[in-house]
């Protein structure tokens, strides 16, 4: 029997709704972060190639602000597009974030390398939870929502 079908449904469905509400809250607190930090919590060399962005480093967390906080309403308001695109935005937030890094660290030999990995994971993680969102717009198996 695939692992799959061996998993309880609703058990499966809290799993994705909690992962869904950590990562969202996560993408909030790091966006109110960044804004208050500010520049000066941006100074490190890998930084460099994200600061390069208009209005960075407080754009990066207004954005990433919003998509936290699209994703988390989503799942209380029980709208899985909405959760969907709060996810992929976090998705797409996350691997420009890393990408940014992977250019400094190409660049500049003495940029940290962390950035990639955790960014590019919780890129992964969100990807993940956004096409759980998307295949479940139908309400879900037997008329579960995931929301």
């Amino acid at each position: 029997m695939k692992t799959a079908q061996r998993l309880d449904p609703h058990v499966a469905q809290w799993v994705v709704q909690s992962a869904t509400r950590l990562t969202s809250t996560f993408a909030i607190v790091q966006g109110v972060a960044i804004v208050g930090g500010g520049p000066a919590r941006w100074q490190g060399p890998a930084f460099a190639t994200a600061l390069t962005v208009p209005g960075a480093p407080g754009s990066w967390g207004i954005a990433l602000f919003l998509f936290g906080a699209a994703g988390l309403t989503g799942t209380f308001i029980y709208r899985e597009r909405l959760v969907a695109a709060g996810m992929a935005g976090i998705c797409a937030w996350c691997m420009f974030f890393a990408m940014s890094f992977v250019k400094t660290a190409h660049e500049n030999p003495r940029a940290a390398t962390t950035g990639i990995w955790a960014y590019g994971f919780l890129c992964l993680i969100a990807l993940l939870l956004a096409g759980a969102y998307l295949q479940s717009q139908d309400g879900g198996q037997d008329g579960d929502e995931l929301a």
